[in-house]
């Protein structure tokens, strides 16, 4: 159709993302054929060197001349957080699950921790109004990120050749964290009756 192609395409049912490397009015002429293309395709475009929103993030430049991409959590204008009341009848569960998926999407998005902290401010004040209590946020929040940051240190470790995946490992909270501080990484354990050791099967930590 055209013979220049975007150097990086993404597409999500009707909302597409692309990298254009060929000048802004090389992009007007791309996105021209496009639409030329069926009488029932109407494509518009949102241009921006430094920064451009995309569903629930925002890719941008962290300074003008970089040739990196960072990405943050992106809340549209009419976003008002309106997430289950914690004065409704659920079962608690419901609700930490609620609170550690907004936690872990915002971690896997952002970039840079004061991005993600950011975004965590803005939520935390939001559902402050729909009667969760700092103590409650405060733990599911600290909960949240070391499952998270124990999680990928799993992953790494489980990459490193001839490092076993099962065992115990600590928390990054461990400075905090009481079981992580009065224990340590291991791959089996000793039995108080037979007193010999058995490996862990399994990848266990302080929330197990």
């Amino acid at each position: 159709i055209y013979p220049l192609s975007p150097f990086f395409f993404g597409r999500f049912l009707v909302d597409i993302f692309l990298i254009w490397t060929h000048g802004i009015a090389k992009f007007h002429e791309f996105l021209q054929v496009l639409n030329d293309h069926h009488p029932t395709i109407n494509l518009k475009a949102t241009i921006s060197e430094t920064e451009v929103n995309f569903l629930d993030t925002t890719v941008f430049k962290p300074y003008p001349s970089s040739e990196t991409l960072y990405t943050r959590v992106y809340f549209k204008p009419t976003d008002t957080h309106a997430l289950l009341n914690k004065s409704s009848f659920h079962p608690k569960s419901v609700f930490k699950g609620i609170i550690k998926s907004q936690i872990k999407r915002f971690k896997m998005i952002s970039t840079t921790n004061s991005d993600f902290r950011n975004s965590w401010s803005i939520l935390h004040q939001a559902l402050r109004k729909r009667n969760y209590s700092k103590r409650w946020l405060r733990k599911v929040y600290y909960d949240s990120l070391g499952e998270i940051e124990s999680n990928e240190r799993a992953g790494l470790e489980a990459s490193i050749p001839g490092h076993s995946k099962w065992g115990f490992v600590q928390c990054t909270l461990r400075y905090a964290c009481l079981t992580c501080k009065s224990s340590q990484r291991c791959q089996n354990f000793e039995s108080s009756h037979t007193e010999n050791f058995y490996p862990i099967q399994g990848r266990l930590w302080c929330k197990s």
